[in-house]
């Protein structure tokens, strides 16, 4: 009992690390989230083959391209910290994991209300790349990234059934964060933001999840039309000085054919790019305006299909259904898949650095991810149906 009682109290500590690494900025983030994951995995040494296998795979390819490539200054260490982070908080117990989530979304909500209350303050203004007294959070895309990852959070724990005390505090938070969505000024998460709106109310319907996903992914598609068309409209040019996406991803689709295999190494994308001395520097010369081709390029085809197993592998979860009367732990799993649908919609047209500004903003969001597996995973408390 004892030796319970202190592997319990180490999981605890490590997974507050993880939390407070949230407070940091500089480039000690990553080295202290990973050591918060090592301890974890130690210390809660369950094997999760849906989940260990792809991610195993990702390090062995990210690690192989960043062996081979050519350019100096590949560096897979980023990556595999979000991984090793998303594996470590899959393993939380649930009375570990429960309040870590509901700290997370509380951080998300005050940093999105923040950005709310300066976006309302600062309206016609440009967009701005980093927030006053939020370094390490990123910008407007990366507000547009907590945001629609929060929402569906808030929203389906607003509107599943538990006690209306936390029914109540659901609802306010899905109210500023949808707030933090629309005045941080991202097209794309406002797009995405709706998408999880919509599924969230599909999974609360009679429909099955195959259903849902489909029709989601059907919306998705139409998305990432309608954000190329808006961008078009709005009179932005095609050409490379522009930095529209669609050039972007030209000049991606470009570098990936010369490394098709393994790519030219993690974390060099901008030292590719400069392999081709485009003509005009733009911010396409740091990423590719989409994740999935930012990947492939650094990574090849071997990285991005591991990565993409891997990213797969935590929105379908353990595939354990809630028992009956956890409802408040069955909501925050919907909310969860629900929003990493979304951000995985939201990946097509944009690209979020982990170890650049935004590293903050990608851990929160490594954390929330394991966390969808861990309430998968975890056996359902009698409290908590007690709760119901």
């Amino acid at each position: 009992m004892n030796a319970t009682r202190a592997r319990t109290a180490v999981t605890g500590l490590a997974a507050a690390g993880l939390f407070a690494g949230l407070s940091l900025a500089g480039s000690e983030l990553p080295w202290i989230a990973l050591a918060c994951a090592i301890v974890i995995l130690a210390i809660e040494p369950r094997w999760l083959p849906r989940l260990d296998i792809p991610a195993a795979l990702v390090a062995i390819t990210w690690l192989l391209s960043a062996r081979l490539s050519g350019l100096a200054g590949a560096n897979a260490l980023p990556t595999l910290t979000c991984v090793a982070v998303v594996c470590g908080a899959a393993r939380l117990p649930l009375t570990i994991a429960r309040p870590l989530l509901a700290a997370c979304l509380a951080t998300a909500v005050l940093v999105l209300a923040l950005v709310a209350a300066y976006g309302a303050a600062t309206i016609g203004e440009p967009r701005l790349m980093t927030y006053p007294g939020l370094e390490g959070w990123g910008g407007y895309p990366e507000m547009g990234l907590l945001g629609v990852m929060a929402l569906p959070l808030a929203m389906s724990l607003a509107v599943g059934a538990g006690p209306p005390a936390a029914r109540a505090g659901a609802a306010v938070a899905a109210a500023a964060a949808a707030a933090g969505v629309m005045l941080s000024g991202s097209r794309a998460a406002w797009a995405a933001a709706v998408l999880a709106a919509v599924l969230v109310l599909f999974s609360r319907s009679r429909l099955r999840w195959r259903s849902a996903v489909a029709i989601t992914a059907g919306a998705a598609v139409l998305t990432t039309v309608l954000v190329v068309a808006a961008v078009r409209l709005e009179g932005v040019s095609m050409g490379i000085a522009s930095g529209s996406r669609l050039e972007a991803w030209s000049q991606a689709t470009e570098l990936w054919r010369e490394r098709p295999l393994i790519g030219w190494g993690p974390a060099t994308y901008h030292r590719a790019y400069a392999t081709r001395h485009y003509d005009q520097p733009t911010d396409a010369q740091f990423h590719a305006h989409s994740e999935y081709l930012h990947v492939a390029v650094e990574t090849g085809v071997l990285g991005a299909a591991s990565a993409l197993w891997f990213a797969l592998a935590v929105i379908a979860g353990m595939r354990r259904r809630a028992a009956p009367g956890a409802a408040m732990i069955a909501a925050a799993r919907r909310g969860l898949v629900c929003g990493l649908i979304a951000v995985a919609a939201r990946a097509l047209v944009d690209y979020f650095d982990p170890a650049g500004a935004a590293m903050r903003a990608v851990l929160w969001l490594s954390i929330l991810a394991g966390l969808r597996v861990a309430l998968d995973a975890a056996p359902d408390a009698p409290a908590d149906r007690a709760s119901a």
